[in-house]
């Protein structure tokens, strides 16, 4: 069960690594008009909150926890469906994590977020959280093969 969370951990903070960063890049871009860290630092400071340097951090470190809780959950679940199809498997749980991040967060925790939410946010979503599966899938297998060679 240890290898198995510290398994997920990594994995969980491996894959947030490009989803942040890619996020970045199409908010540079102007593609986006956030960023998934502004989008933790809306959810985690009250409602009126600048966002200034503060916010932005205690967004990366929500961001960050958040994606390793998930690297675990992941782990777990391949660990109980087996290994096969895993990159299948992260892409579809990424995936997943969008339809949470875009819809079920926004409505439970913070309505006032599903008002202001733009198509081109939503479309960032979907497009990072694929990546945050396919990087997640990747790394699984990578420290499978690691773990298989001790």
């Amino acid at each position: 069960m240890i290898d198995t969370l510290l398994r997920g951990t990594i994995i969980g903070f491996v894959a947030t690594i490009p989803y942040i960063l890619i996020s970045w890049v199409l908010y540079t871009m102007g593609i986006s008009p956030s960023t998934v860290v502004h989008y933790g630092a809306v959810l985690i400071t009250p409602p009126g909150t600048p966002i200034t340097t503060l916010p932005l951090l205690l967004g990366l470190l929500a961001v960050t926890i958040s994606g390793t809780f998930m690297g675990n959950v992941l782990s777990l679940l391949i660990r109980w469906t087996g290994s096969d199809y895993i990159l299948l498997k992260s892409t579809g749980f990424g995936i997943v994590l969008w339809i949470v991040h875009s819809k079920v967060l926004p409505a439970v925790i913070e309505p006032r977020l599903f008002k202001i939410l733009p198509v081109s946010m939503v479309l960032q979503a979907f497009i990072v959280a694929g990546i945050w599966g396919i990087a997640a899938g990747y790394t699984y297998q990578i420290i499978d093969k690691i773990m298989e060679t001790r």
